[in-house]
Parts: structure tokens; C-alpha cells; sequence
């Protein structure tokens, strides 16, 4: 007797990817992690691990730049200072080659004029350090999200005059 598999149980509905309610362990998180300390980076990896979050480790703002674009990472993790620069030029990186990240500092103690100033100018969240595994999750998730939401009202912004150009375009090809 020939038997045929039932291939519906190893499916997931699209609908539940479209309304973003697929579980987090379907979804990998990339983040970029801007520090001079490969211990402090393989140290935040392992806290973040077990929830689907891939740290990558730069040690300056070029291989941060590579790192986000090869990954597609949402999130971009950098100390307050590193070495050659600070926070800020982390965000003038995403700013200026239109990376779909999100900037999170890490601050050594807590500065509350640092934490206002850095959410002011652009940053999505700021986390202290040393950091704990639990914070560190839901500041890397909550951020990515942002991330993720940004870059798609990004993408239906543009959609719309794109289609109005077409359309507009096809209008004037017609009636010539």
C-alpha cells in the first residue's frame, strides 16, 4: 500500500509570517557589535546565543560597515567610545551609507546626560555595561524590531511614488 506524506504539519502559514506573529526562535537576529574587546564581544554572543542572536565582533568602523552589509544585521552595538571614535560616528555609519540598522550604545556607568543625549541625536536605545543577559536580549530584540519596522515604512514610502511615476509616465505615453 502506497502511503503519501503529510508535508502540511512541517508547514507554517504565510499569514502567520505576514502578521509577524512567527515565534523568535524561527528568526535570527545579526548584530554588529562596534568594541575594541574581542572578550567583551564573545562574552555578549554567548549571553544572546540561546535566543537566535548572532553578535559579530568589529574592532573599527570599516569592519563594522562590511559586518552590517554582509549580514544584514539590524542592530549595531557600539560602545560609547572606541577605538578611533565614538557613538556618533557610529550613527553618521548608518546615516551615511543608508544601512537598515539601528544604533544601541553601551555605556561604561551610568551618565544620564550621556543616555538623553545619545537617544536625542538618533540612537534607538542605550544599555549599561557590563551587561546582563536578560537586558542585553530585550535591548537587541526590541531594537531589531525597530529596525525591521523603519526599514518597511521605508519601503512602502517608496513604493507609492514609484507606481504614481509609472502610471503618470503611462498616461503621458498614451495620449502622445
Amino acid at each position: 500500500m502506497h502511503r503519501e506524506k503529510d508535508h502540511s504539519r512541517k508547514v507554517v502559514p504565510i499569514e502567520r509570517y505576514k502578521s509577524h506573529t512567527a515565534s523568535r526562535k524561527d528568526e535570527r537576529i545579526d548584530c554588529v557589535f562596534l568594541t575594541g574587546s574581542k572578550n567583551d564581544a564573545a562574552m555578549a554572543g554567548r549571553m544572546v546565543a540561546s535566543r537566535g542572536i548572532r553578535i559579530h565582533h568589529a574592532s573599527s568602523l570599516r569592519q563594522a560597515r562590511l559586518f552590517l552589509a554582509i549580514s544584514r544585521a539590524t542592530v549595531l552595538l557600539v560602545n560609547a567610545r572606541f577605538d578611533g571614535g565614538d557613538w556618533r560616528d557610529g550613527l553618521q555609519l548608518l546615516a551615511r551609507n543608508r544601512l537598515p540598522a539601528v544604533l544601541v550604545v553601551a555605556i561604561p556607568e551610568f551618565d544620564g546626560s550621556l543616555w538623553v543625549e545619545a537617544l536625542r541625536e538618533g540612537a534607538c536605545d542605550v544599555i549599561p555595561q557590563p551587561f546582563r543577559s536578560d537586558e542585553l536580549i530585550r535591548v537587541i530584540e526590541s531594537a531589531s524590531e525597530c529596525a525591521t519596522r523603519t526599514e518597511a515604512r521605508r519601503a512602502l514610502a517608496t513604493r507609492p511614488a514609484t507606481l504614481v511615476e509609472s502610471l503618470d509616465g503611462a498616461d503621458r505615453t498614451k495620449s502622445s
